[in-house]
């Protein structure tokens, strides 16, 4: 009978102790979700506060963030959409910490008033599949961090003022369908590594200065459905392919 009751005592002790570790790891998690929440929140308020012209008042640290106009979450409060095309904003990407959205899938920027280069940080959003930054005043190259955004689907750079070659780098986004980033200041050749992207369906190159020939790689994209290489400086013959 001691035996059988100790035995029981055990089990109890056992069982409480589980219960206990479990109830830890559930605070801790909730913990861990609130600091995300609080960090994504500063880093939008301050990149808020970075812009000479912005129209977003329901920004405010007294209003939830996932309530916040053009922010999505998930179930856990976490930012994962910024859909702010076409809000008037003026300034730039460099206090936007990239690095503070971690389950962030979607940001689009597009139609407003950004000048400046691209942060090379936005290599940090790593479950980013669609980036629209088109239509704003954006100098400098392209980022090759960039070209480690793997879960890439879509991505939109036109209508700016980049420069510099195409990074060989965004070749290695093996899962890119559309890649439109006409009507820039963009030169030198279009990458041979090109046939890497084989799930490309866009490839929207026009109005540039691109130079060189049409790599034979080009015709290795078995997916691509449009291709506009128009107003460039290409040189050569049309690879039959």
């Amino acid at each position: 009978m001691t035996l059988l009751f100790s035995g029981i005592q055990d089990i109890a002790n056992m069982s409480a102790k589980t219960s206990s570790s479990l109830s830890l790891v559930v605070v801790i998690a909730w913990l861990g979700l609130i600091t995300l929440g609080a960090e994504e929140a500063e880093a939008l308020l301050h990149w808020k506060s970075s812009l000479h012209f912005q129209s977003l008042s329901s920004w405010s640290p007294n209003k939830t963030t996932c309530l916040w106009i053009g922010i999505s979450c998930n179930g856990a409060g976490s930012v994962t959409r910024i859909n702010l095309s076409n809000f008037t904003l003026h300034g730039s990407l460099h206090s936007f910490n990239f690095s503070s959205f971690p389950s962030l899938t979607h940001l689009n920027l597009s139609s407003n008033n950004l000048t400046e280069n691209i942060p090379t940080l936005i290599g940090t959003l790593s479950k980013l599949t669609m980036l629209d930054l088109s239509i704003n005043q954006l100098s400098g190259s392209i980022p090759q961090e960039i070209g480690t955004l793997s879960k890439l689907t879509f991505l939109d750079l036109s209508i700016n003022q980049l420069l510099g070659p195409i990074p060989k780098e965004i070749c290695n986004l093996t899962n890119l369908a559309e890649l439109w980033i006409h009507d820039n200041l963009l030169m030198g050749p279009i990458p041979s590594n090109i046939k890497n992207m084989v799930h490309l369906a866009y490839l929207m190159l026009f109005n540039n200065q691109i130079s060189g020939s049409i790599p034979e790689e080009v015709g290795m994209l078995e997916s691509l459905t449009g291709l506009n290489l128009y107003t460039n400086r290409l040189v050569g013959r049309i690879p039959p392919s």
